[in-house]
């Protein structure tokens, strides 16, 4: 039985009859009718005497079962308080593997809320909450959240031979479009790949639709150019 308020999420599942059956009929395995995970996590802990224990760790950060909760109850006090998110309200979160999002995605849990792994937004309300929770919730977890750029992703998935291919062919394109820069068709090829470049250090550009429509739409430019009997050839 859940306690959420918010039924977006409950009203559209499929009819009782198509969902699967859970059973519980182990000892171990004997839950009460409502239950919070996280909080039944962090108070297991304590009980056994693991609140000082590692919970999260990073390169540059260790933080206790003790440390963590204080964290998390921080996270979801601003959720529930300063964003007045309700139970049932859906939060999505987009980061690296971080234990700054580990905590958020705790915290998510933990105020009743609903977890989707795919954009850092909260709702409702959409438009103010996105705004405020990328400023308020990295200050609750006194941890940073990581700033992503194309680059940097790049890096994380593919690693240095990976990223060394990727650039290799920007390069290429690039080069290519400055040795015909009299061309005017080069010319929006050397300003489209200068903006993409720009933007790449802010933002992950490899996951925006926009940028492989235009990256297609300047490639193509040359055959265009020479279709129609402009200048622009290879």
């Amino acid at each position: 039985m859940s306690a959420q308020t918010d039924r977006f999420v409950h009203d559209r599942l499929p009819p009782r009859e198509q969902q699967p059956q859970m059973r519980y009929d182990l000892p171990e395995l004997q839950l009460p009718d409502r239950l919070n995970l996280v909080e039944a996590l962090f108070s297991r802990a304590f009980e056994r005497g693991g609140g000082d224990r590692p919970m999260l760790r990073s390169r540059s950060l260790t933080l206790t079962y003790r440390e963590a909760s204080a964290r998390v109850d921080r996270i979801a006090h601003v959720l529930t308080r300063d964003l007045a998110l309700v139970p049932g309200n859906r939060v999505l979160l987009r980061g690296g593997n971080s234990v700054a999002l580990s905590l958020v995605w705790l915290a998510v849990v933990k105020a009743g809320l609903i977890v989707s792994d795919n954009a850092f937004v909260a709702t409702p309300p959409p438009l103010s909450a996105n705004r405020t929770v990328k400023e308020a919730v990295p200050a609750a977890a006194g941890v940073p959240l990581m700033i992503h750029s194309t680059l940097v992703w790049l890096l994380a998935e593919t690693g240095i031979a990976g990223t060394a291919v990727f650039l290799g062919a920007a390069w290429h394109l690039f080069s290519d479009a400055l040795r015909r820069r009299g061309d005017p068709a080069a010319v929006l090829l050397l300003l489209a790949l200068c903006a993409l470049a720009v933007m790449s250090l802010a933002h992950e550009m490899l996951y925006q639709r926009a940028f492989w429509l235009l990256l297609g739409a300047v490639l193509a430019m040359p055959a265009v150019v020479t279709a129609g009997g402009g200048r622009f050839r290879r």
